[in-house]
């Protein structure tokens, strides 16, 4: 499930190989039907101007719909194999990163594959940063990883590796921080779940590199 980001319709997939556009009533307002047959969609993003709308499909791997309300935007298979479990966008739209197993892959919104990095273990969760320079892996090995885009490859893109759970991490969700009435300075929180049902409250972000 996906809401568009003007908050006029939300999108479902499921095991029948097609993705709904429905409006707030409760109509579909369009179906968006994989080249190929087969496999239940596992995740869908959209981005966040509503252009594009990116599927993990399982077996199938990963599909980009440019302009999906339009009857003549057309698909894009972005992986094949091997499995494609999630998908996300960058805030500002112009990355789409795919992971596979233990295997991520950052692609251009024009499709071009910019980079491929493994995981330690199979990623479970997998949300970008509200600035786009950091990307959260949770892993079915209990453990959350703060990668930093903008490091050098060579010098691994891992910034925090990050221990608390005690089961495989199954959701991940970054928040801005403000001022509130207790006075608290504006902070950024990192929240954390995994399949015992426990949740994370992490406020290590501040201390990551500025973007420069």
């Amino acid at each position: 499930l996906a809401i568009s980001p003007d908050g006029q319709y939300n999108e479902t997939g499921n095991g029948d190989n097609a993705v709904r556009l429905f409006n707030f009533e409760g109509a579909v307002i369009r179906e968006l039907v994989a080249p190929t047959p087969g496999h239940t969609i596992e995740e869908i993003a959209i981005s966040r101007r509503g252009n594009q709308l990116a599927v993990a499909r399982g077996l199938r791997g990963a599909y980009v719909w440019e302009n999906p309300l339009n009857p003549e935007g057309r698909v894009h298979r972005l992986i094949e194999a091997p499995r494609a479990n999630h998908v996300c966008f960058s805030p500002d739209g112009y990355k789409i990163a795919v992971a596979a197993g233990k295997t991520l892959r950052i692609f251009s919104n024009q499709r071009h594959q910019l980079s491929v990095d493994e995981a330690p273990d199979p990623i479970r969760a997998m949300p970008f940063y509200v600035s786009g320079r950091y990307l959260a892996w949770g892993c079915r090995n209990h453990v959350v990883y703060v990668l930093d885009l903008l490091r050098s490859k060579q010098s691994s893109w891992i910034a925090l590796t990050l221990e608390g759970h005690e089961a495989a991490v199954s959701a991940i969700a970054f928040q801005k921080g403000s001022a509130n009435a207790f006075n608290y300075q504006p902070e950024d929180f990192f929240y954390s779940a995994d399949e015992s049902s426990r949740l994370i409250t992490w406020n290590i972000l501040t201390n990551l590199p500025t973007p420069g």
